[in-house]
């Protein structure tokens, strides 16, 4: 089967060398060259690298037009060339399939020198344990593209790059990217008939559910979670644009593939890949940042000795620890950074880095498992968390609390978690937001963590139509 895979694939891929650089005019900041980009390419993302922590803000990418495609369900894996499909294979896990046939390019110029980019649904867990899964799902478990080229952008040094492995491409992006941008007029973009999945009553109820668990001692802590369904009408980028300009952020992303889109300004880092250095940023614990210095500082004092807040992210680091230990060289794992309180665009977190180096019996595809999904947005133990989550939340999650992100041709990865997000589906979207439930969690407040969370693409939705806010939800009876 593998063998029949790869033959099918070697008349269709290009790559064989290193890829080739193009530095570009830097006059045109990536975004800008991507609105020509995305009205050219039915399918098409950027990655953006926009405010946060320095170690976040490296690169920003774009891709565009991918060879081929893989969609996974949980029986089969599909590839899809010239929106046909060429293959199915049933399968067990999708990474194994992919390990089989995906390349190894030496170049190290870039963390991202084309690859496989996509997401996996937070469902996708199904691959690899036993956990129960909702039949409603409506996405593929995991999406993926095949980019053979490719726009970096190093904000470090100010220099932007056009990659490839094929020249045949070189002349229609430089057009592309050297024609004037146009101007059009203003959006028509807008959304209607807002609805939660679950009222404020029915939230609180769960948590108390959850809470009997902790004290039966079955978790220490469960993340659970509210859908908010919205109709979208127009162009999905605008959408995009309005929350790039709100939230700010070290992993803004759209995803592109005809109809279906997923967009987000995500702050967390899931797992990041560099050679055989492997590390996780862990993220737990927020505050407001104020324009008076002293203010945010005494914010920051709050969140240090808050002992719930501690204890939570304490937790927290000890299972990405303990996941990174399951890939990495014994001894290897570090936390060269422990509960730092890091300032991002408008607000501040309680970070912490945790650092391996790749045992060399594994790779990016068994490094990916291991810490899939993160901690912060199902619980701990991870196991039971999901569980408890599989029962108590009406829907399954689909993008939201999965990743988005790439596995990279040079054996690199960098993926995020899928939060502050939105998926589109022709005229309909969803965003989705969590609260983690520990033993002192007051219901409300954790109701209203929720709500909060969804604040920024709540926003840049009621933009796009300019109402009030308070008046954006059906209400559920």
């Amino acid at each position: 089967m593998a063998m029949d895979l790869n033959k099918k694939l070697n008349k269709i891929l290009v790559l064989k060398n290193g890829p080739k650089f193009l530095e570009l005019d830097t006059n045109s900041p990536p975004f800008s060259i991507f609105k020509k980009i995305s009205k050219e390419f039915d399918n098409c993302f950027i990655f953006e690298s926009l405010d946060g922590p320095k170690e976040l803000v490296e690169s920003s990418i774009i891709g565009f037009d991918p060879k081929f495609s893989i969609k996974c369900t949980l029986r089969n894996l599909r590839i899809y060339y010239n929106q046909k499909e060429i293959y199915r294979q049933r399968i067990k896990d999708p990474l194994e399939t992919i390990r089989s046939f995906f390349p190894s390019v030496k170049n190290k110029q870039y963390r991202y020198v084309g690859g496989l980019v996509g997401y996996f649904c937070y469902e996708a867990i199904r691959f690899w344990e036993n956990i129960p899964i909702k039949k409603d799902l409506k996405y593929p478990l995991c999406h993926f593209g095949w980019y053979e080229d490719g726009i970096v952008y190093d904000h470090q040094k100010n220099k932007l790059e056009y990659f490839y492995y094929d020249k045949s491409r070189i002349e229609r992006i430089k057009t592309l990217i050297e024609t004037p941008e146009l101007k059009t007029n203003m959006s028509k973009s807008s959304y209607s008939n807002l609805k939660r999945s679950i009222n404020k009553s029915d939230f609180e109820r769960k948590v108390n559910l959850i809470k009997k668990h902790l004290l039966n001692g079955d978790v220490f802590q469960t993340v659970l979670s509210k859908k908010i369904t919205f109709e979208y009408h127009g162009d999905s980028l605008d959408f995009y644009e309005q929350l790039r300009s709100i939230n700010p952020s070290p992993y803004m992303f759209y995803f592109k593939d005809n109809s279906n889109i997923l967009l987000g300004a995500s702050p967390e880092m899931l797992i990041r890949i560099t050679g055989i250095h492997v590390e996780t940023y862990p993220i737990a614990g927020s505050r407001p940042v104020s324009n008076d210095p002293r203010i945010t500082n005494q914010y920051r004092k709050e969140m240090e000795g808050d002992k719930k807040e501690v204890a939570e992210h304490t937790m927290l680091v000890d299972l990405a620890r303990n996941d990174l230990g399951k890939v990495c060289r014994f001894g290897t794992v570090r936390t060269p950074e422990l509960m730092k309180v890091k300032r991002f665009s408008h607000i501040q977190h309680m970070v912490s880095h945790v650092i391996g180096i790749l045992d060399s019996n594994h790779d990016i595809f068994d490094a990916f498992k291991a810490v899939f999904p993160a901690g912060t947005i199902s619980g701990a133990p991870k196991i039971r968390a999901m569980e408890i989550i599989s029962i108590l939340e009406p829907e399954s999650r689909g993008p939201y609390a999965g990743a988005i992100g790439y596995f990279s041709f040079n054996r690199c990865c960098d993926f995020a978690i899928t939060i502050r997000s939105a998926f589109l589906d022709n005229k309909k979207g969803f965003t989705q937001s969590g609260a983690g439930i520990v033993i002192d969690s007051i219901p409300s407040k954790e109701f209203q963590e929720t709500e909060d969370k969804s604040r920024a693409v709540l926003t840049a939705l009621e933009r796009l139509n300019q109402k009030s806010p308070q008046n954006i939800f059906t209400r559920n009876k």
